[in-house]
Order: C-alpha cells, then structure tokens, then sequence
C-alpha cells in the first residue's frame, strides 16, 4: 500500500539531516519538536527531505507557479537556520544543509 497523497510507501517518512517528514497526514518535524506548518507548506516540504529536490511540475499539483514561489518564499522563513531551501533555475527547487549552503559575497 502506498500515500494516497504522493505515492510514497505506506510508512510514508522521509528524514534528512533530523527533519523527519510524515505523508499522511503531511508533518514534519526538527529534532523531536512540530514544526509549525501549513498544510501546503508541509506537503512541499516533505517533497524535498524526501528526494532532496523537487521540480516545479512535481510541486505545484493543482496549483500554479506563483503559487508555489509564495508558499516557498514562507516557508524558507520557518526552515531551521540548518536548511535552505535553494532554487534551481528553470527546474524547481532543492534542500540543503548548512555546509551544502552556497558561499555568499565576493570575499576579498
């Protein structure tokens, strides 16, 4: 049996990094605490602890581009400082931890 949602196997929990992220219903949690999602939020979000990057065909479902964008943009906000949700041009988006995260500034 799998997800009604996603398809996932029926446990339907992906980990990665101590996000532990739940199918049915979607949750997810850091180390042992709730993070304080919305639906939508956490739907996205199991998506990438899942697979690590997700595209924006597979993220958006009856929703549009926009849309998605928006609920990322927030959600990116309620991320542990040891995640990032980073975009993939022209593809969707991908979660990283913090020694993954790209160098800012220019150095010097």
């Amino acid at each position: 049996m799998s997800c009604p949602h996603c398809g996932a196997p029926a446990a339907g929990t992906a980990t990665r990094g101590g996000l532990v992220a739940h199918c049915d219903p979607f949750r997810v949690n850091y180390r042992g605490r709730r993070l304080d999602l919305t639906q939508r939020q956490a739907e996205i979000l199991y998506q990438l602890v899942r697979f690590g990057r997700a595209s924006f065909d597979l993220l958006q479902g009856t929703a549009g581009y926009e849309a998605v964008r928006t609920t990322v943009h927030a959600l990116r906000k309620r991320l542990p400082a040891d995640f990032a949700i980073i975009a993939v041009h022209g593809w969707g988006y991908e979660l990283v931890t913090a020694d993954q995260m790209p160098a800012t500034g220019t150095g010097g």
